[in-house]
């Protein structure tokens, strides 16, 4: 008998538990929603579509989108999706309060996806997006999305962190600490916040994931908070695209798969009759881009990577990060192994061209 009344406890603490779990969520979406508001905005924008062309005449349409944005400065700037501005004619601004006002488009940065607006009048009780930049998400932590879903203004997804890992945006640029969420993104949501449950924005939508042919579905990329900081301040200051850093290197990668990128095998590692204190570390450089700065600098097909600045290179996702967070003119020093012998080669880190290179960094 005590045994049966111990389990229904347990089972009744149980219950409650996920009952007080879920109701915590919904206030902390409530909650952040509530301080979002003021930030988010809805833009509209105007364009003209053609729709036929003939020798003597051309119809063209007046198309209308709904798109998120997100209030950064005082004066106005808003952050938004690069390819909501494309072949913008006009753009307006609607508040979180319902206010409205007219804009225009300062820069697209099609590398990273962004996009800067500003408003012609902007009002002074205008409200700023704050950004979490001092704290580090972690896998499994409450978020909420706020955008316009549908064309709609200011509404709300709730979900959490899934995973954070390296992902490839549409231009090619590989950038290392991507949030992936499974809250739900729809049209209109292109280039939301993403915001933790201090109302803090952890990440702007970057990229969308499989449907569900591939198991993936309501899964979403987030470019970290840090980077779109770094990006939007650079956007603001040079009104020009942002820099990109770019080396145009092709890891060993066995396999030309998108995951392809792997560590060398122990019988490669033998094969090149590597070091002993170079047996663990290291990578191997499957090709280099013709006129890229690694092939500029001099570094070439099979040469094997040890060293990074000095340091030991132990993994390919530690060169990634290193070029990732590289500045316009930074030079990096590779340590290479070339026919048996080490030597190190200085390369200079430059922009990653317009064309996408998937497999190079």
């Amino acid at each position: 008998m005590s045994v049966r009344w111990t389990n229904v406890g347990m089972a009744l603490i149980l219950f409650f538990a996920v009952v007080t779990a879920a109701a915590r969520a919904d206030f902390m979406a409530v909650e952040v929603a509530e301080m979002a508001k003021e930030s988010v905005v809805t833009i509209e924008t105007v364009s003209l579509s053609l729709t036929a062309v003939s020798l003597t005449s051309r119809q063209q349409r007046i198309v209308q989108s709904y798109d998120t944005g997100l209030v950064i400065t005082k004066d106005g700037y808003i952050l938004t999706d690069a390819a909501s501005l494309e072949d913008a004619e006009a753009l307006e601004v609607t508040l979180g309060d319902g206010r409205k006002f007219d804009a225009e488009t300062v820069v697209q940065d099609k590398g990273y996806g962004l996009g800067l607006i500003k408003l012609k009048e902007p009002p002074p009780d205008l409200k700023v997006a704050r950004f979490a930049l001092d704290s580090p998400v972690r896998q499994g932590e409450s978020v909420v999305v706020v955008g316009t879903a549908g064309g709609y203004g200011h509404t709300v997804s709730y979900g959490i962190i899934s995973a954070i890992r390296t992902v490839r945006l549409e231009s090619g640029q590989l950038v290392p600490d991507m949030i992936q969420s499974d809250v739900v993104v729809n049209t209109g949501n292109e280039g939301s916040p993403l915001f933790n449950s201090n109302g803090e924005v952890v990440g702007i939508q970057a990229v969308f994931g499989g449907g569900s042919a591939m198991g993936m579905q309501n899964v979403t990329f987030f470019m970290p908070a840090t980077l779109v900081k770094k990006v939007v301040d650079e956007l603001i200051e040079t009104e020009e695209p942002a820099f990109r850093p770019w080396l145009g290197i092709m890891p060993y990668s066995g396999s030309f798969g998108m995951y392809g990128l792997r560590e060398l095998s122990d019988d490669l590692r033998m094969y090149m009759n590597l070091p002993d204190e170079y047996w663990d570390v290291g990578m191997l450089i499957y090709n280099v881009w013709e006129g890229s700065p690694a092939y500029d600098a001099g570094l070439r097909y099979q040469d094997f990577v040890v060293k990074i600045n000095g340091e030991l290179l132990k993994s390919i996702g530690q060169l990634e990060k290193i070029v990732y967070e590289a500045k316009e003119g930074d030079v990096l020093v590779f340590g290479i192994i070339r026919r048996d012998r080490y030597r190190d080669i200085e390369c200079e880190v430059g922009d990653h061209p317009e064309e996408m290179l998937m497999y190079y960094f």
